[in-house]
């Protein structure tokens, strides 16, 4: 038998709620109140479940079991609401997100920092890596760490803004990075000629901070890679591993490549 979207759907909101010791207590429970009148069942319910809220969402299944599958057995609702439970934990695990900070007075305990988050990205990518950002400037330890990913052979695109093209920062690429590191690496921009203007004529900027590591690892953050934003200023990020996201952001700049809305930085150029 196939149930309906709406007990399914009642499933998943008490299999969400349910921690494994209240998940087998439940197999017992329902067992018990197999064909039996809402009286008698309701003072087990209370008994094994503390939490008012899920108590509800016990009872609304408990209810629409009795009432639309009398028939079936309280076997197939314990592994239904199995299923539904290991699923939910297995896509938390898999698409976890974590807060990333830059936090110059720290109060407490912060699991994970900006500066030591990018490392980490950079140091376990095997393959590909994609930077874009719109302020680089004095990260010597994130040069050093992007020299020992080319070395390993990872392929690292960086896209960035240049003074030169939106005069809204001082410094770039040339002034962070070495000659021989800059010419490892495959490094865009976005030329004036395509960038939108607004009314009063300002010009848009390339104003994306973030990192995709090997098509799997995405950070997006609120820092530019300075010292200032890894150091001294307030930055929140998110940290995540989603392939279908990283694969989607990965495209996205791919397109804006082949349409020629992102070029290549002219070599040691200052004239854009």
């Amino acid at each position: 038998m196939v149930f309906d979207s709406t007990f399914l759907e009642v499933i998943n909101q008490v299999a969400v709620g349910l921690t494994e010791s209240l998940t087998a207590e439940l197999e017992t429970i329902l067992s018990k109140v197999y064909r039996q009148p809402t009286e008698q069942w309701e003072y087990s319910l209370a008994d094994a479940l503390p939490s008012r809220t899920l108590r509800q969402k016990v009872h609304i299944l408990l209810n629409y079991w009795q009432q639309t599958y009398p028939n079936i057995q309280p076997q197939s609702i314990y592994l239904a609401l199995l299923s539904s439970q290991q699923l939910h934990q297995q896509l938390q695990k898999e698409y976890e997100v974590q807060p990333i900070w830059t936090i110059p007075k720290e109060t407490g305990e912060w699991p994970r920092r900006t500066e030591q988050t990018i490392l980490k990205l950079i140091a376990q990518t095997q393959k590909e890596l994609l930077i874009i950002c719109f302020a680089v400037y004095n990260v010597p330890q994130i040069v050093s760490a992007l020299q020992e990913a080319l070395e390993r052979g990872v392929t690292v695109r960086l896209i960035v803004e240049l003074p030169e093209a939106a005069q809204k920062i001082s410094v770039g690429v040339f002034q962070t990075f070495p000659p021989d590191l800059l010419e490892k690496m495959d490094i865009y921009y976005w030329p004036k000629s395509q960038r939108p203007l607004g009314d009063k004529g300002q010009i848009g900027s390339l104003h994306i901070k973030g990192i995709v590591s090997d098509q799997t690892h995405l950070f997006v953050s609120s820092a530019n890679l300075t010292q200032s934003a890894l150091q001294l200023n307030l930055e929140l990020g998110l940290l995540t591993k989603q392939p279908l996201l990283a694969q989607q952001i990965t495209d996205t700049i791919d397109h804006l490549l082949c349409q020629h809305i992102l070029c290549p930085i002219p070599s040691y150029s200052v004239s854009i």
